[in-house]
């Protein structure tokens, strides 16, 4: 597939702790998910309310996936109860908060006890965090978009205690001491945005110039990175004229002075692509601004990743026009499946970050546009029902 490469590549950099810190807040913003009819989708992010995430489905869709874990269900075995640990990366975001709560139902499920260590964003706590969570006795932690970095000596230790240590969510820098990362494909999703952005700047007359904000990050380069091939092989037509790389230390105000200076610079862009879901969600309304009341060409098109809920409401204001989505928080099931079968049967943890599951798809990626959006307050509906997957799978072999 195209961009295998460059998925590869992000591995061998390295990052400042703080950079890192906000990689991985990054990579937890990416929200995505339920819908109006089967896989209700999350509450409106409000006060201390927290959104619920993808839930199981009814109907068809339902019935569906029901089919598909009953052909993969291993013969039943006594699954033994564990106490597990959860250690979040900053619980005061959306997506972070709907990552914790997909991996407590998943866990409840199971029948198991989940202790929930919010590190609060601060790379100490998430060592302190980590180290308190072995101290109390979990016998597997759940790692939510954390870099391996900011818990080397936690991961070292957890292994020697024979304690898995499991990362759902985004994509974070390979470590031996990783039990399984899980999380979707960037590269596929930036190939996906990238085409769709080629196919709309073809109706633009002569060359087409858009500027690219990057992010320091595996999953940003990748993204990023099957961009620039698409422009490359644009024969001309597409020219990269502004190019930045977010400022984790100065996100919002940072973005909007970026977004600023490039349209002062370059008056004749005709698209922003932001690799970084909360940096287009920083600089869309400085671009609606500043061409009030004119739509494409004669106003940039801006796109970036994931429906998240906020995304979703510029979108519906006209200010971002094209996503890709992919419902992430499907990682943390797979997370706790893969941890489930270990425990039950000594079965390895996937190696894969995307596990197969007799063909059930689980990541499925969307084009989303303001003629596709779904209900206020609610997310998009996945291609499939995969909470009554992993559910129905469970029941079928341990009785959960």
């Amino acid at each position: 597939m195209r961009g295998s490469a460059a998925r590869k590549s992000w591995r061998v950099r390295s990052w400042a702790p703080l950079v890192v810190l906000v990689l991985a807040l990054g990579m937890l913003v990416a929200a995505c998910g339920g819908g109006s009819d089967t896989t209700g989708g999350g509450e409106e992010a409000e006060g201390n309310a927290k959104p619920t995430g993808i839930q199981e489905g009814t109907g068809n869709r339902k019935e569906a996936a029901e089919a598909a874990a009953a052909k993969v269900a291993e013969s039943p075995v006594k699954l033994p109860a564990k106490k597990v640990g959860i250690l979040q990366i900053l619980g005061s975001i959306e997506s972070a908060q709907r990552a914790e709560n997909a991996l407590k139902e998943a866990t409840s499920t199971l029948g198991w006890s989940a202790t929930v260590c919010d590190a609060q964003g601060e790379p100490t706590k998430m060592a302190a965090c980590g180290e308190s969570l072995l101290n109390s006795g979990s016998e597997a932690i759940f790692v939510i978009g954390i870099e391996p970095s900011l818990i080397k000596a936690q991961l070292i230790k957890a292994k020697k205690m024979g304690v898995p240590m499991i990362e759902v969510t985004g994509q974070v820098e390979p470590d031996p001491n990783w039990s399984g990362t899980y999380y979707p494909d960037e590269g596929k999703a930036g190939q996906i945005l990238s085409e769709s952005l080629m196919k709309k700047l073809e109706s633009v007359e002569g060359t087409a110039e858009i500027a690219v904000a990057d992010y320091p990050a595996g999953w940003g380069h990748a993204r990023t990175e099957e961009l620039e091939k698409a422009v490359s092989e644009s024969g001309g037509k597409v020219k990269i004229s502004a190019k930045s790389v977010t400022d984790a230390a100065n996100l919002v105000q940072g973005t909007q002075q970026t977004v600023t200076d490039q349209l002062t610079q370059n008056p004749n862009l005709k698209a922003f692509w932001f690799a970084f879901d909360s940096a287009g969600q920083a600089g869309a309304p400085v671009i609606a601004s500043k061409y009030a009341g004119k739509e494409f060409p004669e106003r940039p098109w801006v796109v970036t990743f994931h429906a998240d809920l906020g995304t979703i409401e510029l979108m519906r204001k006209g200010e971002i026009n094209e996503v890709v989505d992919v419902p992430y928080d499907a990682s943390a099931w797979i997370g706790v499946d893969q941890a489930a079968e270990y425990f039950a049967r000594e079965t390895p943890f996937d190696t894969s970050p995307q596990p197969s599951y007799g063909g059930f798809e689980i990541f499925d990626y969307a084009i989303v546009t303001k003629e596709n959006l779904p209900p206020a307050g609610q997310y998009r509906e996945p291609k499939n029902d995969f909470v009554t997957f992993f559910k129905t799978k469970w029941q079928e072999e341990f009785g959960k």
